[in-house]
């Protein structure tokens, strides 16, 4: 399989839906613009097709998002976690 297949297949429509449907519709996190995951599901269709165009176009920025420290207690090590925009 070359780079661009590999690529068209992550960043196919269906699976960006698929990844969403288990990574983040549970989640009661909202993004950076305030979007719930309940509210991005009615407009997902659109919303991936627009960052498709801009992926493909080479124009789509990636937004920032915020990392929190997760302290485990004494003498453990406390890891970074990903936890949404800053």
């Amino acid at each position: 399989m070359t780079a661009r297949q590999h690529f068209d297949r992550q960043f196919a429509h269906d699976n960006l839906r698929e990844i969403f449907k288990e990574r983040i519709a549970h989640t009661a996190t909202t993004g950076k613009d305030g979007v719930s995951p309940d509210a991005f599901e009615g407009m997902i269709d659109t919303e991936l097709s627009l960052a498709l165009t801009k992926v493909r176009s080479g124009t789509y920025r990636f937004t920032t998002y915020r990392q929190k420290l997760v302290l485990k207690g004494a003498g453990k090590v406390a890891c970074l976690l990903k936890s949404g925009p800053p």
